[in-house]
């Protein structure tokens, strides 16, 4: 059986070959950093898999994880650190995110971390000073209100989403820096790297992602009600066929976000929880999905009789505008009590109670 060391050296030379691993400084963290160490009652071959590993449930619901690999890579390379830096990080969890981090800023930079569970907490500093770490600090509080102690940041990373940047990450946030968050735009999350340009955030890399959201009596809820949605759909109904051909690849590529900024009743049922990725709309008792599996159309339920019809013109109305998204996209983040101009290209705008997202589908 390999050993720790050997496995952690394969699971670096997977992310490399899966095109995942492609900065050097964060390649060098995660050969250095045992992850089997982070992740307790866990098997050590499944520790270096490339996987979510569940860190915490109460009740049958799931308050956190370790998340995959490929994923920490990713936003670590959207972030940017360099060594000095000093970072915020919202999601200790297991403490293992918090030490790659500081094995990026190295002994002269510093890492503060933050998260609402205090025995996760506890256990992540025990790590830290074990693994000699003396320049992290873990706390437990809410995540929303930041540290202001320690600010401002360089770097602010979250690894649990959000749907707003909320007052206090702005207000920590040095000048010039960058935030990395999954951000929830209606239900869609995506993993966005905001650069700090004049008191405005612009995107500067955006990435597909799903985490936990951030929990805490200082954030909106954006929990769709999933088990609603999902015995709903249950029903058998026929499916009326779609004139546009679209794939699964469609929906991440526009589609899906289209949709969710079109409308306020978006709501989704992922491939892990069904077997197939649909979206749709849901009010009350009513549900329309655009289904891909055993057939590609709109099948509706309920009393909301023009449900499926308006998730049918949604659709034909992506196909005529050229399909935006499928070129990528872009968000200007502002404050929402900040005057400022419409920026150039901006499709839609989602308004939260901190800050203003503009969003352009390319």
């Amino acid at each position: 059986m390999p050993n720790a060391f050997e496995l952690r050296q394969q699971l670096a030379d997977k992310l490399k070959r899966d095109g995942a691993l492609r900065d050097a400084a964060v390649e060098r963290a995660v050969r250095a950093v045992p992850r089997h160490l982070f992740s307790p009652d866990t098997p050590l071959e499944s520790a270096y898999e490339d996987r979510v590993l569940r860190l915490k449930d109460e009740g049958g619901v799931v308050l956190s994880t370790i998340s995959q690999p490929a994923m920490i890579v990713e936003m670590l390379q959207q972030l940017r650190i360099a060594p000095g830096h000093r970072v915020l990080e919202i999601g200790t969890g297991s403490g293992y995110t918090t030490a790659l981090l500081a094995t990026l800023t190295g002994p002269t930079g510093c890492v503060v971390s933050i998260d609402l569970e205090s025995d996760l907490v506890e256990a992540a500093q025990q790590r830290f000073e074990e693994f000699g770490l003396l320049h992290v600090h873990a706390s437990a509080a809410d995540g929303a209100l930041g540290e202001a102690a320690y600010a401002p940041y360089d770097r602010v990373l979250l690894t649990v989403c959000a749907a707003d940047i909320v007052a206090a990450w702005w207000e920590q946030l040095a000048r010039g820096g960058r935030i990395v968050l999954p951000l929830s735009l209606r239900g869609v999350q995506k993993s966005i790297a905001f650069a700090e340009l004049h008191g405005v955030l612009e995107s500067e890399s955006i990435v597909d992602c799903g985490f936990l959201m951030l929990r805490g009596p200082s954030l909106p809820d954006e929990r769709v009600e999933r088990d609603r949605i999902r015995a709903i759909a249950r029903a058998e109904v026929p499916v009326r066929r779609l004139a546009a051909e679209i794939s699964e690849r469609d929906l991440y590529a526009g589609l899906m976000l289209w949709i969710a900024l079109q409308d306020d009743h978006f709501c989704r049922i992922d491939k892990s929880e069904e077997q197939y990725p649909a979206v749709g709309l849901c009010i009350g008792d009513s549900l329309a999905l655009l289904v891909l599996h055993p057939v590609r159309g709109i099948a509706s339920f309920g009393s909301e009789l023009g449900l499926g019809r308006r998730l049918s013109d949604l659709v034909a109305a992506w196909d005529a505008a050229g399909r935006p998204g499928k070129r990528g996209m872009h968000v200007t983040a502002v404050r929402s009590r900040a005057e400022t101009k419409v920026p150039e290209g901006a499709s839609f705008a989602v308004r939260r109670p901190e800050t203003t997202f503009y969003v352009s589908l390319r």
